[in-house]
């Protein structure tokens, strides 16, 4: 909270007091305490998520629905739980270019056997996983370029450039990896997202 609206300044001026509402006459003075404050976190603004104004019985009924079958998935695939948890301190992390980071270490939780040409394996494997919701090839070059940025911030090449579209790109290609283990009620593994970009049917 802004330290002019907790009504500290006001209290140290008879003048300005009697501004004050009635209610904030009387509480804490410069001379008998401190006060402390931190600043917005401006993360927070920029991940938006679209969702509809009013809630209804029938988003009530999703909500617990994806919410239970997410609780059985972290039972089955452990890392899900980590995956949620880093996901969910991600964007309260003030600096833009170490929430990307934080992101990506939860984007490649997800496929722990990847050790090799990273940018092009975990880019292909993001956009299987996603095929049910984006077309492969968009979700593809969208991973990749985010990758790309990834990578200039973990070699100190690219964080005092890091810009909010950056954070919020990440935090999408995160929240659709997400949204796809929900939709196909499984984490699938490396080898089945590639049997399933190889498939022929």
């Amino acid at each position: 909270m802004p330290v002019g609206k907790t009504g500290v300044n006001a209290r140290d001026s008879e003048i300005l007091r009697k501004k004050l509402a009635p209610e904030m006459e009387k509480g804490l003075k410069s001379e008998s305490g401190t006060l402390e404050a931190w600043p917005v976190d401006v993360s927070l603004g920029l991940l938006t998520i679209k969702r509809p104004q009013n809630v209804t019985s029938r988003i009530c009924e999703r909500v617990w629905s994806e919410f239970a079958l997410w609780t059985r998935l972290e039972k089955q695939f452990p890392v899900l739980n980590l995956v949620r948890k880093m996901t969910n301190s991600a964007p309260m992390i003030p600096d833009a270019g170490s929430s990307i980071l934080h992101m990506w270490q939860a984007l490649e939780s997800l496929f722990p056997n990847v050790n090799a040409e990273l940018s092009f394996r975990l880019s292909l494997l993001i956009s299987q996983l996603c095929a049910g919701l984006d077309p492969p090839s968009g979700m593809y070059k969208q991973a990749k370029a985010a990758y790309n940025v990834r990578s200039k911030i973990a070699h100190g090449a690219y964080s005092k450039n890091t810009t909010g579209s950056d954070v919020s790109n990440a935090w999408w290609i995160l929240r659709r990896c997400l949204e796809a283990i929900i939709q196909r009620e499984e984490l699938p593994t490396e080898e089945k997202l590639f049997e399933e970009l190889l498939d022929d049917s």
